[in-house]
């Protein structure tokens, strides 16, 4: 264990739970993570982003409608 080295949370937003070869994937790329499961519909980018807040997670993976992802990056000034 690399001493000082604090464990990555993962944010998994989606309608649907993790699935073992995604959370296999994972481990391969983080090694030893946090995982916190949002599994309610998300309706906009702004809710969404509401929850990142709340959480502060170091990563967020995202399954959502691609216009609640749209919504989510036109919010933070990116053009879609």
């Amino acid at each position: 264990m690399d001493v000082g080295r604090r464990i990555p949370v993962v944010l998994w937003a989606s309608g649907h739970e993790i699935l073992p070869a995604e959370g296999k994937e994972l481990r391969r790329i983080l090694g030893n993570f946090v995982l916190l499961e949002y599994r309610n519909p998300i309706e906009t980018g702004k809710e969404l982003l509401d929850i990142i807040r709340e959480v502060r997670p170091d990563i967020v993976i995202v399954r959502a409608p691609i216009p609640v992802i749209a919504s989510l990056l036109a919010g933070q000034g990116v053009r879609v």
